[in-house]
């Protein structure tokens, strides 16, 4: 997933959201020290682990299991759980959200959910009105995106 920046860092980011249980969290580590050149070895290093870490960056999702029927009128879906990962992350309470290529509105429709406002594009009529329909249905407002030829 691309990530376009102006500058050299985001202006918000917020990983709580996609930190994951560590397997050994909530225990107390015990390194060992390393070898010196010299022979000698360093002293051993204690460490407490915590009790979640990030993900990395593989980040897995289940890709079955998604009924939804609206959802499915469009040929390239994916799970609603991307989105919600990344708006959580790069878009800050109240802030905007923009997907060029709306689809079946999977990003609108989370952008709704955690109270981001968005701008979103598509050039198929059928599928904006794809888009109106999960929001009205998702979110319960349809007044919210507005289709329309250029």
């Amino acid at each position: 997933m691309p990530i376009f920046l102006k500058g050299d860092k985001p202006n918000f980011f917020n990983k709580e959201s996609l930190k994951v249980l560590s397997k050994h969290g909530g225990k107390v580590m015990t390194g060992s020290g390393a070898r010196k050149t010299n022979g000698e070895t360093q002293k051993t290093v204690t460490r407490p682990i915590n009790m979640t870490k990030c993900r990395g960056t593989v980040w897995d999702y289940l890709m079955a299991g998604d009924k939804n029927p609206l959802k499915r009128r469009h040929p390239a879906v994916f799970p609603d759980k991307i989105p919600y990962d990344f708006i959580q992350c790069f878009c800050p309470s109240g802030g905007v959200v923009f997907d060029p290529f709306c689809g079946c509105g999977s990003t609108l429709v989370m952008a709704k959910k955690l109270e981001r406002r968005f701008i979103g594009f598509k050039i198929e009529q059928e599928y904006c009105e794809l888009t109106r329909e999960r929001l009205q249905a998702e979110c319960n407002d349809y007044a919210l995106f507005q289709c329309g030829k250029c």
